[in-house]
């Protein structure tokens, strides 16, 4: 799978990454990696958002933006409009699926959809019904489900295709002739060419990179498996739930805080109706009982539970997006993190990740060569800038013993180039 942005922030022409088992987005400060995912989450929380306007939510937890000039390409000043795209081999039909969805702005209207296409058809805002009929002319003789209904319906129940837009996705709604004519919508259905992002973007968890900070109580959250906002709010009440219904997973969720060497034992404890607080082991030797409030201790495993919460509790159709896994974690931890999340891409688990750890790059390259991760599962994405501030990607291909072409300059070069300054000046002194 490939999803792909065009003209937004400083990706000014199209630019692609391959989602495939770990994702891995990465290069120096203010190159476009969070550029790339943003539109994707501004997607996510418009369509979780319970209004029905048709502009698209620019302003909410998962991206916080307030007016056009934050987002539109600089060096293509006179393009007031910015494209997503999505692609997919069909092994079963053999054929490259894609999507694609044109997002336009006017000060009247906000961010609207213009255009929405697949391999089949295209449609674009303010297309009348002759239009729309021309437009799915193709489809009537494809084999499938539209094929069916079309011949199914007699002439007197001639299907009208009519232009909508919800929840910011351009789709033909199909009504029968004579419900229109008695102004009932007893039946109809909907065809959206954009579909596949909408279904993409609704998988999404979204673990962000400054995350919630360590509480002395964390007020309760109802939850559905998909997970509306940011994922870090659910922390507390997944655990709590966990140790009610489904020990097993906290079970797993403890084993793998000891393996980072971060805790010994983790609880939650409701407070009463609206919250609950966290405690963990005093230190890695404490017995079950002997527990702290996680707010009286450091930060690492407050930022690092949602992660690894997120690839025990998600389902296979999820794609876990996080952001810096390594925040506030010793580069022990970072390293092992890399170990254990390759463990969940080989149980089926999607991980796209944006980093600046170059020893938990290091790790995955490790769980590669041990066979522990098909280098097919594993995805490198360097993102760089060039002297008039577009972004470009550079997507790395890794061989079979997790080996890869040039790392970026930000990365092993500069630890590299401190190591020998360290030792110059070790040495001139003692001169």
């Amino acid at each position: 799978m490939r999803i792909s942005v065009e003209n937004y922030k400083s990706i000014s022409k199209k630019m692609s990454i391959n989602i495939n088992g770990m994702t891995i987005i990465a290069g120096a400060n203010s190159s476009g990696k969070s550029s790339f995912m943003q539109p994707f989450m501004i997607l996510k929380q418009t369509l979780e958002n319970n209004s029905d306007g048709q502009a698209l939510i620019i302003n909410g937890e998962n991206a916080n933006l307030t007016e056009s000039q934050q987002i539109f390409c600089k060096k293509n000043k006179n393009k007031k409009s910015f494209s997503l795209s999505w692609e997919n081999f069909n092994k079963k039909k053999e054929v490259i699926e894609s999507s694609k969805i044109e997002f336009g702005y006017t000060s009247k209207e906000g961010f609207t959809a213009l255009e929405a296409s697949n391999n089949d058809i295209t449609i674009k805002k303010g297309m009348s019904v002759e239009e729309l009929e021309t437009v799915l002319e193709p489809l009537k003789e494809k084999e499938g489900f539209l094929k069916e209904i079309f011949q199914s319906m007699k002439s007197e129940n001639k299907l009208i295709p009519r232009l909508k837009t919800e929840k910011s996705f351009l789709c033909i709604e199909m009504v029968p002739e004579k419900f229109l004519k008695k102004r009932q919508h007893v039946f109809s259905f909907g065809i959206t060419p954009a579909g596949n992002i909408q279904d993409f973007v609704e998988k999404l968890i979204h673990i962000p990179g400054i995350r919630s900070n360590p509480e002395r109580q964390y007020k309760i959250e109802r939850y559905n498996k998909k997970y509306q906002g940011r994922f870090d709010k659910y922390t507390a009440s997944i655990i709590y739930n966990w140790g009610e219904k489904e020990n097993k997973k906290l079970e797993e969720l403890i084993s793998i805080i000891k393996e980072l060497g971060l805790a010994s034992n983790i609880t939650a404890k409701k407070i009463n109706e609206a919250h609950i607080s966290l405690h963990i082991s005093r230190h890695l030797k404490s017995n079950r009982n002997d527990t702290v409030d996680l707010s009286d201790v450091g930060f690492g495993l407050s930022q690092v539970l949602p992660i690894l919460i997120a690839v025990i509790e998600a389902n296979k159709d999820n794609i876990i997006y996080i952001e810096q896994p390594e925040i506030h974690l010793h580069p022990l931890a970072q390293y092992k993190l890399a170990n254990i999340l390759c463990r969940y891409v080989k149980k089926g688990k999607k991980i796209i990740i944006e980093t600046h750890s170059s020893i938990f790059i290091r790790g995955l390259q490790t769980e590669v060569a041990k066979k522990n991760i098909s280098s097919n599962e594993f995805s490198l994405n360097w993102f760089s800038q060039n002297e008039t501030g577009e972004t470009s990607i550079f997507e790395s291909e890794v061989d079979e013993f997790g080996a890869f072409g040039d790392w970026p300059a930000d990365f092993d070069d500069i630890y590299l180039e401190a190591d020998t300054n360290y030792l110059n000046a070790v040495e001139e002194r003692l001169s």
